[in-house]
């Protein structure tokens, strides 16, 4: 019985080094991509999509009861990132700044917004060869947001700012054609809510429950507005390497 068991144990001890054996040499060869040549930097320009839900201000604009008003809808982000490989590994750190815009109008009531982030970014490459690198990446970061909101049909316009820090986690990947010329798609989830929106200037009475006096709380229905950059990303970028 007991040469049974010893046998049992060295034949899981037997698994436990060959599964090592295995994990020890992908993960060097997936370091021995991490120099690529000798290309370890990178600037990224991209273009991409955000669906960030500004609930509150859709209310206040749809609850004026004018006709032809809309929605903010989806908001569109641009985006320039320095990349940095470290040397002899797959894991690559990032700084982006990125413009945020998103706006609607109809019926004599409108809603602008702005903003501008700062996201320093950790990527880690698990799969990739000469083609195509396979990337997921995370990130903590700040933002700050303009907005305006305006109706005409009550002679009345307020702008505020927020701001407020937050995080996101994606994947993607790039597509290279050369050792320096690349197409990258990602897709990124990012948790960024702006609790409090704090107004600037405002002129007017505006008919229905938006309230603000300037440097204090923009408030809808008695509660303080909560605008966001939260949403998923989906962004489509060129990147050229040295």
């Amino acid at each position: 019985m007991r040469e049974a068991s010893l046998l049992q144990k060295l034949l899981r001890m037997k698994w436990i080094l060959i599964l090592c054996m295995i994990f020890s040499g992908s993960l060097s060869r997936a370091m021995s991509f991490g120099s690529a040549g000798g290309i370890s930097e990178s600037f990224e320009f991209g273009v991409g999509v955000t669906t960030a839900h500004q609930t509150d201000l859709n209310s206040w604009m749809s609850g004026t009861n004018q006709v032809g008003t809309q929605d903010l809808g989806s908001a569109y982000e641009f985006s320039v990132t320095y990349f940095h490989r470290l040397a002899g590994t797959f894991f690559e750190l990032g700084l982006r700044p990125s413009y945020f815009m998103q706006s609607a109008s109809g019926g004599g009531v409108s809603s602008t917004l702005n903003g501008y982030l700062l996201y320093p970014i950790i990527r880690i490459y698990p799969l990739e060869n000469s083609f195509i690198h396979f990337f997921m990446e995370a990130g903590m970061g700040y933002g700050h947001m303009n907005g305006t909101v305006a109706d005409s049909n009550a002679s009345a316009s307020t702008n505020f700012t927020a701001s407020a820090f937050g995080a996101l986690a994606g994947m993607g990947a790039d597509f290279c054609f050369t050792d320096s010329q690349c197409m990258s798609v990602e897709g990124v989830v990012r948790y960024h809510p702006l609790a409090r929106s704090i107004v600037s200037t405002a002129s007017g009475t505006f008919t229905n429950t938006l309230t603000g006096a300037a440097d204090h709380e923009l408030e809808y229905s008695g509660l303080d507005v909560q605008n966001t950059f939260s949403g998923i990303i989906g962004q489509l970028a060129y990147t050229y390497k040295f």
